[in-house]
């Protein structure tokens, strides 16, 4: 049995139950205000937040996002989970404006993926301060057990997933519960663990990654092998098990030429999968 390297045996027990860890401290306040002030510097330069492809795989785009999807201590915490073999599938920049509407609404990540077996865990690593008041995350516990689940279109202006994807099911806010964090901590959830968000009304950004990385025997379904509509992904820990997933590379500057073209790729490559999958929810980046 390999010995752990951050979590213990307890809180792999909790999340094996549960379908969640939070709040798991990665880095220090200081490191995570340090990723904060990249990213606004280049919000700032740009003259508006991240927007559309750049809130998917953003690893691509900006070396400080490689750095931050690489930290010794996040890869040290999915090793313990996943194994030693890590791989990269996506990443989604979560960015709530202060006292704005704009929620999440219940979903499970395993929807997009079109991933088999279903062993993709998620990380919710925060820049912010993600509480009650800022709309941090929320997850039905133990819902990951329920497996891959049907979903229906709602689409809502303050959705932030434009598809209005939500699951089939009634969740009752009493089966809830809450994963408020501070900078430089993070939560974990399963693929299938129904999770979603309210609006922010406090008077700062609540501003979060989700790094989904999967073990490196996961393999994309029969149906997208044989579409060739395989998405990108990126090796950061480990070896590969297989050829499916085409490499990234990671960026050599930040939204310069060449990181800007691989970044394009891999987002086209994520939007082929996503409609081949034929979930209708190629469009929640537009």
């Amino acid at each position: 049995m390999r010995p752990l390297k951050h979590l213990t045996p307890t809180q792999i027990a909790f999340f094996r139950e549960e379908g969640y860890l939070s709040p798991v401290r990665v880095m220090s306040a200081e490191e995570a205000i340090g990723f904060r002030a990249d990213l606004e510097a280049f919000e700032h330069a740009q003259g508006k937040p991240l927007t559309g492809n750049q809130r998917a795989k953003t690893y691509l785009l900006f070396t400080w996002a490689h750095r931050l999807l690489t930290h010794p201590k996040i890869l040290d915490v999915f090793e313990d989970l996943i194994g030693p073999d890590i791989v990269a599938y996506h990443w989604t920049s979560w960015i709530k404006e202060a006292n704005s509407p704009a929620f999440v609404s219940w979903h499970q990540d395993a929807t997009y993926f079109g991933l088999e077996p279903l062993e993709q865990v998620t990380a919710w690593v925060s820049l912010s301060a993600a509480n009650t008041q800022s709309g941090c995350m929320r997850v039905v516990p133990r819902s990951h057990k329920r497996g891959q689940l049907p979903v229906d279109l709602r689409p809502d202006k303050n959705n932030l997933l434009t598809s209005g994807q939500t699951v089939m099911v009634s969740v009752d806010d009493k089966d809830t519960v809450e994963m408020p964090l501070q900078p430089g901590e993070m939560s974990l959830h399963h693929t299938c663990t129904i999770h979603g968000s309210k609006g922010n009304s406090s008077n700062d950004r609540r501003i979060g990654f989700c790094l989904d990385l999967v073990p490196a025997h996961v393999r994309p379904n029969p149906h997208l092998i044989k579409s060739g509509a395989l998405c990108s992904a990126m090796l950061v820990r480990g070896k590969w098990h297989h050829d499916l997933f085409p490499p990234e590379l990671p960026p050599v500057g930040d939204a310069d030429p060449i990181s800007t073209r691989q970044h394009e790729a891999g987002v086209a490559s994520y939007r082929q999968m996503v409609g081949a999958l034929g979930h209708m929810t190629a469009g929640r980046l537009d």
